[in-house]
Order: structure tokens, then sequence, then C-alpha cells
């Protein structure tokens, strides 16, 4: 039984890409390739639940029970070791810089890779604590966890300053309340699609919600061990699921409920733009229309620009199903798809689409343009690699017929 269990994983990701195989070719058959299609922006809203102060209140009650240690106490205690690839163990022969996560973590069919950011989104000097780091985030994928509880969504947070010995560290995003023993938190259960580092705050796409906010200087400890344990138990001990760190929420920009309808399923950082930008995608598995929308940020608070309800400032139909991460560079835009012909498409509004050939089980896409490299991640489990590629060696080209 234990051996017949071990393979369900397996079996399940066979039937998933035969799926993503068929959808893919049978929307192929149907539609022509297009390109992005600027679209009405104005059918698209944001609710800006403003929950700043009530959450700083929440947060600092929690912390006389959970030491904060912010980003640099994570920092300080990278305790697993990434495998750093090179020649043949690439998965893409473009790569620049390519690893694995720890064996664990590599095979770990309940915690998926998701979305990608780091410190040359959160920092226009490309570093934060003078590291070079990258955020991966990751949902906790109940279906294949036998029985577990659902344990949320967490960041893992990876130092490759030095990019021939990467290490990380796990951290829980958690949402703070208060019950009638004293300050309290819980998981936080989304898909955690993608993500933008940007000044303190971790922008976190949750599919059906919208935008969730986190702020890095709030990162506390809590009690080691207790995997089943998530919050203040019998005994005022506190547990997140046998993580060191967890990170509460600070507020949520929630899709408005006279909003056309929107997955928010990727998102980017665009520093081209004055100020920078947020991109965000919405993943579809069997149309063509899902839509790529621009969101205006201010530069000093690095909060969405905007007060209570909040519109983007562009809006285009992408003209590609099942993209899984979306980015924007000078007027450029770049489109990540999955399936058994994964593709990085990229091209201008109105204009033509240029493919290339893309990584198997690709996610969220990050540019640093300090150092002009382009990041992704994977998720199938004995798969999964973080990756960067020369931007540059990605500009438009030859485009590739429908269906592939």
């Amino acid at each position: 039984m234990t051996k017949l269990r071990e393979c369900y994983p397996a079996i399940f990701f066979s039937v998933v890409l035969t799926l993503i195989f068929l959808s893919g070719t049978s929307t192929a058959l149907a539609q022509g390739r297009r390109g992005l299609t600027p679209i009405s922006r104005s059918q698209f809203r944001l609710h800006n639940e403003n929950k700043w102060s009530e959450s700083a209140t929440l947060n600092s009650a929690l912390s006389t029970h959970c030491k904060i240690v912010s980003l640099q106490g994570v920092l300080g205690n990278l305790t697993h070791k990434a495998q750093a690839l090179s020649g043949n163990s690439k998965p893409l022969p473009a790569a620049k810089i390519a690893f694995r996560w720890d064996a664990a973590d590599d095979k770990d069919s309940r915690w998926f890779p998701q979305g990608v950011t780091g410190s040359g989104d959160a920092s226009q000097s490309g570093l934060v604590a003078n590291r070079q780091l990258i955020a991966v985030s990751w949902h906790f994928n109940e279906l294949l966890a036998f029985g577990a509880a659902d344990q949320g969504a967490r960041v893992s947070f990876i130092d490759i300053t030095k990019p021939g010995i990467p290490r990380y560290q796990h951290v829980l995003f958690v949402e703070s309340f208060k019950d009638k023993l004293g300050p309290n938190f819980r998981a936080l259960k989304f898909h955690a699609g993608g993500m933008v580092w940007y000044g303190d705050y971790l922008y976190v796409a949750d599919a059906t919600v919208g935008l969730r906010v986190f702020d890095l200087t709030k990162i506390m400890q809590v009690d080691p061990g207790k995997t089943h344990e998530i919050g203040r138990n019998g005994k005022g001990q506190y547990h997140a699921h046998d993580h060191v760190y967890i990170l509460p929420q600070v507020n949520c920009y929630r899709l408005h409920s006279k909003s056309s309808k929107l997955r928010f399923s990727s998102l980017s950082l665009d520093r081209s733009t004055k100020p920078p930008s947020l991109i965000s995608g919405d993943y579809k598995v069997l149309s063509r229309r899902g839509k790529l929308l621009r969101w205006g940020l201010n530069n000093k608070s690095h909060r969405l620009e905007g007060k209570a309800d909040i519109k983007p400032i562009e809006a285009y139909e992408m003209g590609q199903s099942r993209v899984q991460g979306v980015l924007s560079w000078k007027g450029q835009f770049w489109m990540a798809s999955s399936g058994l012909r994964p593709r990085l498409r990229t091209g201008r509004p109105r204009s033509k689409i240029h493919a290339r050939p893309w990584v198997l089980g690709p996610e969220d896409l990050y540019f640093d343009c300090g150092s002009s490299l382009l990041w992704t991640a994977t998720e199938f489990p004995r798969r999964r690699y973080i990756l960067a590629v020369p931007l540059p060696g990605l500009e438009e080209r030859k485009s590739v017929k429908p269906g592939r």
C-alpha cells in the first residue's frame, strides 16, 4: 500500500500533463494565434480593504508572544542548501544561473513552487541587506497530502549572493486575529501564484481574491516542531506547521464585486515605468482571452496608487492560453505558457507574437534589470528548478506556428 501511495503523485501528474496536451491541441485548432489586444480598463476594479491600522494593532499584540526578527533574522538562519547546476544538468542551455531545491523540497508532493520575485524588484540597487536574494512562493496541495490538513502558503528566501552555494529558509504566510485567550494566527490558504517584492512589501496573488500584502519588517519567530499545529496551542505555545518563521498579512486588495471576472494568477514588477508598475496575469486553461493588467504604484509608500477603489492603468487580452507568468519591460511583454510544449512568448500590443521553447512546468516571471536576467521557477516534483536567462537573448524573434 505504501509503494502504491508513493506512485500517486507520478500518476496524478501523468494525467494532468495528458489533459494539458489535449486542451492545448484543441484550443490551437479552434483559434488562431493572436497578440496583445488593448481592452477597456474601466471594467476592472480592486477594493482597498485598508486594513493597515487594524493589522498593525493585531500584529503588535502577537509580537508580544512571537518575537519580530524581520528579514534580517531569517537571513541569519538559512538552514536549507540548494544545489547549483551547471553544464548539461541545467534545464535550459541558455540559463546563466540554475539550481534545485534540497532533496526533500524537490520531491515534496504537497508543496508546489509558484511565484518568483527578488531583491531586484525590492530595491533599485538590486540588493537587500547587501545581498542578492530570490523569493519563491509555494502553495500546499491538499489533494496530494493524503489526509493532511491544508497548511496554506509560504515563501522561501534564497541567498544567491554566491550563486554556487545558494541557501534558503521557508516562512509561512499567516493572518493574525484575537480570540478569548489573546493574540493568535491562522494559515492563509491560497494559491500564491505570483509575487512582487517592492520596498518592504510582498504582494502575493490570490487567484480568486486579489492581492494580499505582507510586510517583511514583521516576520516573527515561533516555536519549532509540531507539523500538525497552527497558532496557539493549549500550552500557550505558537506553532506554524513546523515552520520556524511566520509572515502576517497587513492588507488586501480584493476584486471588487462590480468588477469583471478576473483571476490573479501571476505578478511582476516593471521598473522601466516611472514610477514602477505592477503587472498581473489571468490564467485560463482553454480560452485565449486571459487578461494582462498594469496597476499603478506609489513610489514613496510602495502601495497601490489609489484610495478605496483602484482601476488598472492598462488592460489587454493576451491571446494566449495557460499563461503562468507575465512580464513587461520598456513596452515589450513576455508571457510564459505551460503544457507539453511550454513557450515563452513576447511582443508588443497590436503586434505579432513571437515564441521560443521554454522550460517544462514554468511558473511566474521575475526580471532583475540590474543583471538583465529573467528568472522563473518550475513546479513539478523531482523537476523543480529556479533558473535565470539573459533577457537580451529573449527579444522578439521568429514566430512559432499556432499550436506550438
